[in-house]
Parts: structure tokens; C-alpha cells; sequence
């Protein structure tokens, strides 16, 4: 939710489950050759391989209303799904759990922090500071004195691209990635302290304008158009959900909004 690329360099990240979407094994009439040529992938030290490849020939699939190539984790969730049915051993230390869950979430991104997969397979919210996880009791969301939508773009995109794409800015100067640290932080520690006070939609709005002008290759021209459009208004903020460059986008709002540009919005938190 918060900190999706700038957490591999140093900042916090917030992340939440979106109960609205899941996925389970299943078993089909033939086998899922996606599922099979991810099995010769993984780690025989973490994942019990012959038996996920012997139950990938009797045509097991992962059923899923993810959205694939979309930002909402449809990876991190299979990622889970590997790991709690097929672990060699499950572990319980949220560290050496987390690792596992990276480790093989790898596979799809390149580069994984394991939180998407931690998040699906806790089920529950996660707070990471200096790249240590902890498990919230509640969820900040819930707390929220605002509005929190997903746009949906339209546009599917890949998460390995993107995140490369960041990194590459990153090398390259062409972000201030120490000021984007900051901003998440900042972002975070309001909506964690949501419960008790309002949020501060300033630095939301801050966050929204350094990610307009500093990750341009991330944001579709047909987004920033109405990106820029609530940064004027003061109506509505986007952020990136997920690697960015389509898919899902957050939006952070002070009023409710039933749609956008006539994109209808998909609410976080409908009880607010």
C-alpha cells in the first residue's frame, strides 16, 4: 500500500489484505502449465517440490479473482499458497518466514521484499521498519478518516519490468530517493496513528506530487491526466499500488467518490 519499491531502499512499508479477492488450489482436467514451469523453479529447501510437481500433473490449479499484472499481489498470494501447502517446514519465525516467502516470489519480480506474500499468508496488515516485519492487530484502514479507492487503469502491466524500471532511476540519480523515503515514512506513521487522530492529508498529497514528478516512466499518460487533475482540485491523490505502470492506482480522498473520469472506484474501506 505504502512503500511498494522505496522499501528496498531503505524506507517503511505498510501493507493491508483486500478481502474482496482470493484464491485456492483446485484441481482441473489437465495440468496448469504456468503452475508446472514454476515448479522447476523453486527451491527444493523451502518448497517440497515432488510433491507439488506430482499434484501439478493430476491438473492442480490455483484459482484465483486476483487480478493478474494488476498490483494487488496475485503473485505474493500464489507465493503463499506455495509456501503453506507445500513448505518442507513451516516456519514461525516472522524473519526466516519472510525470507522464504521472498525467496520464492523471486521468481516473479526478479526482486522480492516477501511482504505481498507475508500479507496473504498472515492475513492481517504489516508494518516493516529497518526491513523488519511486525504483524498490526488491526488495520490502520479501518481507522482511516478518509477515502481509499483503487482506479483501475486498464492497462496490464509487469511487475519485473517496472521494478527494474525504478531501479534503474534509482542508479541513475533520477530520483531522490531519500526524499521518497521520507514521504512514505511520513505517510505511514499518519495512518498508523489514524485511530487516534486525523489524517494528515498534506503529506498524502506530498507523496502524490513527488511520485507526478519524479516517476513519470511509472504512470500511464492517460493517468497522469487525471492524476494532475486531483492534485489541483485538492479532490482526490493518486499513488502507485504496486510496481506501478498500469494496473491498479490508490487514491486517497477527503469526500466519498463514486467514480473517476467515469472509471467507477473500487472502495478500501466502504464503512467509513
Amino acid at each position: 500500500m505504502i512503500g511498494e519499491h522505496s522499501v528496498l531502499h531503505g524506507s517503511q512499508s505498510l501493507s493491508i489484505p483486500f478481502k474482496t479477492f482470493g484464491g485456492q488450489w483446485a484441481y482441473g482436467e489437465k495440468p496448469d502449465q504456468r503452475i508446472v514451469v514454476l515448479g522447476k523453479q523453486l527451491d527444493a529447501s523451502i518448497i517440497d517440490v515432488d510433491r507439488f510437481q506430482s499434484d501439478c500433473e493430476k491438473g492442480l490449479v490455483f484459482n484465483s479473482t486476483i487480478p493478474v499484472k494488476y498490483g494487488l499481489g496475485s503473485s505474493g498470494a500464489l507465493t503463499a499458497a506455495l509456501y503453506k501447502t507445500y513448505g518442507v517446514e513451516q516456519e514461525t519465525h516472522i524473519d526466516n518466514l519472510q525470507a522464504h516467502l521472498a525467496n520464492i516470489e523471486s521468481i516473479f519480480h526478479g526482486k522480492s521484499s516477501g511482504t505481498d506474500a507475508l500479507v496473504s499468508y498472515c492475513n492481517t496488515a504489516i508494518h516493516s521498519i529497518d526491513h523488519k516485519s511486525k504483524l498490526l492487530k488491526q488495520n490502520p484502514v479501518d481507522f482511516f478518516s478518509g477515502f481509499i479507492y483503487l482506479f483501475d487503469s486498464k492497462i496490464e502491466r509487469s511487475a519485473k519490468t517496472f521494478i527494474g524500471r525504478f531501479g534503474e532511476l534509482v542508479e541513475q540519480n533520477k530520483i531522490d530517493i531519500l526524499k521518497l523515503n521520507e514521504l512514505c515514512n511520513h505517510v505511514i506513521g499518519d495512518l498508523l496513528a489514524s485511530k487516534t487522530a486525523l489524517v494528515n492529508f498534506e503529506n498524502i498529497k506530498l507523496l502524490s506530487q513527488f511520485q507526478y514528478d519524479q516517476l513519470t516512466p511509472l504512470i500511464p499518460k492517460h493517468v497522469r491526466a487525471i492524476w494532475a487533475e486531483g492534485l489541483k482540485s485538492d479532490r482526490y491523490y493518486f499513488k502507485l499500488c504496486g510496481a506501478g505502470g498500469g494496473g491498479y492506482f490508490l487514491v486517497f480522498a477527503p469526500e466519498p467518490h463514486e467514480s473517476i473520469q467515469d472509471v467507477k472506484l473500487i472502495a478500501l474501506n466502504p464503512d467509513t
